[in-house]
This record gives C-alpha cells, sequence and structure tokens, in this order.
C-alpha cells in the first residue's frame, strides 16, 4: 500500500522531521521511532513548486501482512501524515501524559 502527501517545504525541512528523534517524536509516537515499524518505508522527493519555491513528496510504503488492516493502516499513516505536516508548521502532536513520561525516561537512560 503506499501514501503520498505534498508538503509545501523544501526537501531539508521535512527529511529532519524524518530523522531528528525529537522530531519524530512530534509527530510519529513519543516512544516509537521509525526503526520500530519494519514494515513501512518512507521516502521524500523534492518537487516545483511551493511558496519557498519547492515543496516535498512524502511517500509512504506499507508491506499490508493481512488484507484486513488494509483501512486501520491507512488511516493511521494518513493521521500520521497529518501530525507531521502539523509539526512542521510549528505544532507537535501533544501525547497523552503517560506516554510523554515514557518518552522522557527513555531519554534519559
Amino acid at each position: 500500500m503506499r501514501i503520498e502527501r505534498v508538503i509545501d517545504l523544501p526537501r531539508a525541512i521535512v527529511a529532519d522531521a524524518l530523522v531528528d528523534p525529537v522530531l519524530v517524536e512530534g509527530w510519529l509516537d513519543p516512544v516509537r521511532s521509525l526503526a520500530d515499524f519494519p514494515e513501512v518505508r518512507l521516502t521524500t522527493e523534492e518537487v516545483p513548486g511551493g511558496t519557498r519555491g519547492s515543496s516535498t513528496r512524502v511517500a509512504v510504503e506499507i508491506a499490508v501482512p493481512d488484507p484486513r488492516f488494509r483501512g486501520a493502516l491507512l488511516q493511521t499513516w494518513q493521521t500520521r501524515l497529518d501530525q507531521l505536516e502539523n509539526l512542521l508548521r510549528g505544532h507537535p502532536t501533544e501525547w497523552p501524559a503517560e506516554q510523554a513520561a515514557s518518552a522522557r525516561a527513555r531519554r534519559a537512560n
């Protein structure tokens, strides 16, 4: 399954949010990283246009182990792309307190 989103920001800005652990926490999950999702592959491609001269196409490819999970996975990753875009606009996801506390404890160790 493949999902694409064009984000109106240059690739360098978007790519940072995909690899920097603190930024990943702001859109993906406060405890997990992309490495925790081996069935998911994210790619970025710079495309012309956008308010800063270029935009970024983000593609998410997901190996769906069972077709019954396709709808739920599609919705989950659409939401995660929404959260990525919100983070890039200065609005990181506000996680429930217990998830945020777990992330803080993990970083402290």
